[in-house]
This record gives C-alpha cells, sequence and structure tokens, in this order.
C-alpha cells in the first residue's frame, strides 16, 4: 500500500510544478489591476465584509479516504466560516467530491448550491475544472465574492488549508487601474474571466490532490508499519500457544491414570443400563460431556482404547481423537496425524472382535481425517489410499473384503456431505473444495472397486 502511495504521490507532486503556473499566473493578474487581496491578510480579514452580501464557497476535497484529516481540516474550516459569519453574508456552497457532500449536506443541505463526485480516481485534469467552472457561471446564484477552500500543498508531512479569492466580471470591471489596458472589450473580459475561473479551480484542485496523495502516503506508512507489529504479535502468540499445547500433550501423556479408565467404564455402563435413577443418568451424561471438554491427546485417547474392552468408551475416545485433531489441526506435527490415522485404520481391519458398530465409527473418522487432509497430506495421501483400499479388495478373505466396502462408502458419504463435519470446524466451502478435489484425486478407487467386482 505504502508503495502504490508514493507512485501516485510522485506524480502527483510532478503535475503540480505545472499546474502552479495557472494560478500564480492569474492570481498575478488581478493583483496588478487590485482586485485580489493582499495574501499576507488573514482568513478572517479577506473574508469579513462591513454589508451582508451573496457569498460562493467551494469546497475541494475527493471520493477517496484512508489520508488522514485532509478532508475533515476543509469541511471544519467551511463549518466554522459558516458558523461565525453567517451574520454578515448567505453562503452557497459548492461541494467538490463525495467527503465535502457527506460532511456539509446533513447540516447544512441549504446552503449547498451543487456537488460534484467521481473526484480523486483519477488525477484531475483541466477538463474537471472547466465542467465546475461552467456550472458555477450557469447557476441561478449570482455572487458578490466567491472562495475556494482547498489544501495548499508544502511538502511530503505538511500541508495548509488556505482560501483563494474568485473574482467576479463586476469586481474586475470595477478596479481603476484596468484604464491602463488599451483595446480591451467587455467579450474579453468575459472571456478571460471564465477561463482564470477555471484556472484556479484546476490549480486548487492539483494543489488538493498533491497534498492528499502526501498524507495518503504517510497514512499508508502507518498502516504498514501497525499491520507488521500486529503479524509480530500473533505470530509470538501463535508459538507461545503451540508450545503450551506440546508441553500439555507431554504432560497428560506421561500421567495416565488406569483409574480414570474405571470411572469412564462405570459412566458408560450407568449410561447402558436401564434400570438406573434420573440423577445417576444425569452425572454420567455429565462426566462424557466434561471429558469431551478436556484437551486429551491422541494418545492418550489411544492409552484408554487399549486399556478397555467397553464399547461405549471406544466409541467416545474414537470420536475424541478426531475432535481433538481438528482443533489442534495448526498446531501438531503431521506424524502424530497419520499415526492416529493408521492406528484407526489397523484397529478396524485387524480386530475382528469388536462390534460392527465401533467398527463403523472408526472407519467414519478415518474418513473425516482424509477429507480435512486431503490438501496437505497430513493423514494420508493418495498413493497410501490407494494401496490399502487393493489391498483389502483383493485379499482373499471375505471380511477383509467387506471391510474394504464399508471404507469406501464412509469415505463417500463423508465427502458427499457437509453437515458431518460442520460441527468439527470444517466449513461449507472447505467442503465444496474438498469434494471437486476428491473427485479428481480419488476416482479411481471406486473404478477399482467396480473392476474387481466385475471380475
Amino acid at each position: 500500500m505504502k508503495m502504490v502511495s508514493a507512485a501516485k504521490y510522485n506524480k502527483a507532486e510532478r503535475d503540480l510544478r505545472g499546474a502552479r503556473v495557472y494560478g500564480v499566473g492569474a492570481l498575478q493578474f488581478y493583483n496588478n489591476i487590485g482586485a485580489a487581496e493582499p495574501t499576507d491578510k488573514p482568513q478572517e480579514e479577506i473574508l469579513t465584509s462591513k454589508e451582508k452580501e451573496k457569498r460562493l464557497l467551494v469546497l475541494i476535497t475527493s471520493d477517496r479516504g484512508l489520508c488522514g484529516s485532509v478532508h475533515t481540516a476543509i469541511a471544519k474550516e467551511a463549518k466554522r466560516l459558516l458558523t461565525e459569519k453567517a451574520s454578515e453574508a448567505d453562503y452557497k456552497l459548492v461541494l467538490i467530491g463525495d467527503k465535502a457532500k457527506a460532511s456539509m449536506q446533513i447540516l447544512h443541505a441549504s446552503h449547498v448550491l451543487f456537488s460534484c463526485n467521481e473526484i480523486g480516481r483519477l488525477p484531475p485534469t483541466f477538463e474537471d475544472a472547466s465542467i465546475i467552472a461552467a456550472k458555477i457561471l450557469s447557476s441561478d446564484f449570482k455572487f458578490d465574492k466567491g472562495f475556494i477552500l482547498y489544501n495548499k500543498f508544502r511538502s511530503v508531512v505538511s500541508y495548509k488549508t488556505s482560501i483563494i479569492p474568485m473574482f467576479t466580471l463586476d469586481a474586475i470591471v470595477k478596479q481603476p487601474t484596468m484604464s491602463l489596458y488599451d483595446s480591451i472589450d467587455e467579450n474579453v473580459l468575459v472571456d478571460y474571466a471564465n477561463f482564470s475561473l477555471a484556472q484556479l479551480l484546476y490549480y486548487a484542485l492539483k494543489e488538493s490532490a498533491a497534498s492528499e496523495q502526501s498524507s495518503r502516503m504517510t497514512a499508508m506508512d502507518s498502516a504498514s508499519k501497525n499491520a507488521g507489529e500486529m503479524i509480530d504479535k500473533l505470530t509470538m502468540s501463535f508459538n507461545r500457544t503451540r508450545q503450551s499445547d506440546m508441553e500439555e500433550t507431554n504432560n497428560n501423556q506421561a500421567g495416565f491414570d488406569p483409574r480414570h479408565v474405571i470411572q469412564m467404564e462405570e459412566a458408560a455402563n450407568i449410561l447402558m443400563s436401564p434400570n438406573v435413577s434420573h440423577d445417576a443418568r444425569k452425572a454420567a451424561e455429565e462426566f462424557f460431556l466434561n471429558i469431551r471438554n478436556e484437551k486429551f491427546p491422541p494418545e492418550y485417547c489411544r492409552l484408554i482404547i487399549e486399556a478397555t474392552s467397553n464399547e461405549f468408551v471406544i466409541f467416545e475416545m474414537v470420536q475424541l481423537i478426531v475432535m481433538n485433531l481438528f482443533k489442534q489441526w495448526s498446531i501438531l506435527e503431521p506424524p502424530i496425524f497419520r499415526q492416529c490415522f493408521e492406528y484407526l485404520l489397523e484397529n478396524a481391519i485387524k480386530k475382528f472382535r469388536i462390534s460392527k458398530l465401533i467398527r463403523a465409527e472408526m472407519l467414519r473418522a478415518c474418513a473425516k481425517l482424509l477429507k480435512r487432509s486431503i490438501f496437505d497430506d497430513k493423514a494420508c495421501d493418495a498413493n497410501t489410499l490407494d494401496q490399502t483400499v487393493h489391498y483389502l479388495l483383493t485379499n482373499e478373505d471375505p471380511q477383509l473384503q467387506a471391510i474394504a466396502c464399508e471404507f469406501i462408502e464412509a469415505i463417500a458419504s463423508e465427502f458427499a456431505t457437509s453437515w458431518r463435519t460442520s460441527n468439527l470446524g470444517i466449513s461449507f466451502d472447505f467442503h465444496l473444495r474438498a469434494r471437486r478435489s476428491f473427485e479428481v484425486l480419488f476416482l479411481f478407487i471406486y473404478l477399482r472397486k467396480k473392476k474387481f467386482f466385475s471380475q
């Protein structure tokens, strides 16, 4: 952002050097005939008049923001003039840019003559200034004095909110020094007055554009620094959290307590038994809910599965393995995911004594891990999956062939729907991308299955 703003600022500054001759030349002519106010007078003195008169105030801003207080300074100065000088003159406003319109339209809508937008998206041109000048001259408002409120560019880090007077034809004709110029008829004066108004507007637009781009470059520089500091802080926080979770994992693995397994089995027996009190069942449900909220590492869950034969406990631990792996997907190391995937798949294949419900849940857990790792291959890659399915389908044992079909069905069901893993943090957008990738990478599973059964 800073580099883009710097490039636009350099172009605006180059354009300003060529545009300053328009404003300086017009002001010099009006100074020579005595129409212009002395440049060393303060703004209050320039805008002060003994009689209440009609005045036009042109506010130069743009449609774009993110440039500090450039536009706010214009609106603030205009509101001050309208408040303090309201008794001296009737003001009308010409609002150049959406920022001036947004600041003045609500409280001072009755003073607005017209507004212009599409300013600031491209560098201002003399054609833009000519269109604004023509609209001012063709309006029904005949002003006695006019002023252009703009930001005068000083340096990269400095600008000043300034005022340029606008000159009507009557103000030019009434100057006594106009008699020094020979052969100037009324048509020439009218043409020059109109042209000089466009000159002054073009000059003010270029000054404001340079001030805006310099302020935006400074703002983007500060934004880049703040973003860099935020990234550093978030990286530090991520690393500390990751280290803390790794330490907690190691501590839990080292602190496995067989009594914990006994408590789980007792709570599971209560839930599976039909003849228990309501309070006992509620206490057992809360016990397993608390277990789900704890950060049990996968290794700890595997130790519990090995230490028990209670199917309800095994079922809960399989689900807990998947849940905790999903929660810590960006924190844990890839070998942990692969070990858990292989462990669940191996138990589903080799342990024939487990019930069909437990085997189906283990296969569904493998399918969920496969879906989550389809883009990073943390749990399983395409080649490993192909070899596993091929081994099961070509095995002579019909029970392994049945397990292969169950595994393929679990994978297909997982990739076909989004609601199965939505509670584990997988978004619908991730599901769609995973499904498209699955259709491309893993189509050979279905082809192999079809070919096998056709033989």
